[in-house]
């Protein structure tokens, strides 16, 4: 079959793969878009409605006057709306849905997070070398595990984590391909992080976008690239994405400079624990109870929140993971090792500063006691079984 007729037919089958996976998302949410109802609150309430709802609405009627939310009288004696960074306010998502309703631009907002972290996941896949088939199965797993579905009341934690795949298949290209293109591409997806309103996320996803740049630097056996060439791509990854978006960034850590968090202590950072014991979750994610239910009734302060950690992806893809894990490894595919390491680092990260050997990494890396909940690493130990 000549190449370029092949080409066609294989991006013809990718176009309704990804069709596929558009439509899904509307599937799983049928009854938030075609029941006009919203998700409710949990034993700790709901962010969505006490929180992101307004949001909506605050955008929304600051789009139709032409303003931007610096401020709002309605809360307290007022409050820097616009600072406290997580309206996403800036988020393109939010403002092309901000001319809608308010509640199905909420709705449509989760529907967004999944489209957009499944796509991304299929062509990140594709790019590393799976196949088609793997992986959908791949960008599946990813994207419906329980670490998004159990946060969809954080809604800009999921937005912030759907981009993760995005800038990692750029960083991917810029590095393996010496493309400067791809390093923008990618600066411009962390700035989009940022503007969608979930810093941690968006700070533990650039150290992973750091692992990686390092991974490849250091396992290339291309010489060619000099001091300027490294300084030049770092420059595009790391700082040029500050500039991007310090209109979101620098009103938020002046905000946060008032905030308790500039007081958080390591003991702080590790009030909702991840422990051992909840590896359980993977293979049942209910083993302590369902929230749904009433019947999650452990100590979260001691035992941890459940959706906070809770890393289900499917026990035939964990099964898989492990004939994968164990192939890469035998078959020494050191184009793959990024992610066995992944793997492991992100399961020891997800601990936090429990341990002496943890307690050190938190205490080297700046900014790493600004966020409680470091089960939130989860995000990349989900995505490595989801390759895998």
């Amino acid at each position: 079959m000549p190449k370029k007729i092949d080409n066609i037919l294989r991006s013809k089958k990718d176009f309704l793969l990804v069709a596929f996976l558009s439509i899904l998302p509307f599937f799983f949410f049928y009854e938030l878009l075609f029941g006009y109802s919203l998700l409710t609150g949990d034993f700790s309430g709901s962010d969505l409605l006490e929180l992101h709802l307004p949001f909506k609405y605050l955008i929304s009627e600051s789009l139709s006057t032409g303003k931007i939310p610096l401020w709002s009288q309605d809360i307290d004696m007022g409050f820097p709306t616009l600072a406290e960074g997580q309206s996403g306010f800036f988020y393109p998502v939010n403002v092309l849905l901000s001319w809608l309703d308010p509640i199905l631009s909420l709705n449509l907002s989760i529907v967004a997070a999944f489209w957009i972290s499944s796509v991304s996941m299929f062509y990140f896949a594709k790019d590393s070398g799976l196949g088609r088939y793997a992986s959908l199965i791949s960008s599946i797993a990813f994207s419906y595990s329980l670490f998004f579905v159990a946060k969809v009341k954080h809604i800009n934690l999921i937005a912030t984590a759907s981009l993760f795949p995005f800038v990692l298949l750029c960083v991917r290209r810029s590095i393996l391909r010496n493309s400067y293109r791809y390093a923008i591409l990618a600066s411009i997806g962390v700035s989009l992080q940022f503007f969608a309103g979930h810093p941690q996320i968006t700070f533990y996803s650039i150290l992973i976008y750091g692992f990686l740049v390092a991974y490849y630097l250091l396992s290339s056996s291309n010489q060619k690239r000099n001091v300027r060439q490294i300084f030049f791509l770092f420059f595009l990854l790391f700082v040029f994405p500050l500039f991007l978006a310090s209109v979101q960034i620098l009103p938020t850590l002046e905000l946060s400079m008032h905030s308790d968090r500039i007081n958080f202590s390591l003991e702080n950072v590790n009030t909702y624990p991840f422990k051992i014991k909840n590896l359980v979750g993977l293979i049942y994610p209910y083993f302590y109870g369902n929230p749904a239910e009433a019947t999650y009734v452990v100590d979260i302060g001691k035992d941890g929140v459940f959706w906070e950690n809770a890393i289900y992806v499917g026990i035939i893809p964990l099964i898989a993971m492990f004939y994968g894990f164990s192939r890469v490894i035998r078959e020494r595919r050191y184009d793959l090792y990024f992610f066995p390491i992944l793997l492991i680092v992100s399961l020891f990260l997800m601990f936090g500063p429990s341990n002496s050997l943890g307690r050190a990494l938190w205490n080297a890396i700046p900014g790493m006691n600004y966020f409680r909940f470091p089960a939130r690493f989860g995000i990349f130990f989900v995505f490595s079984v989801s390759m895998l």
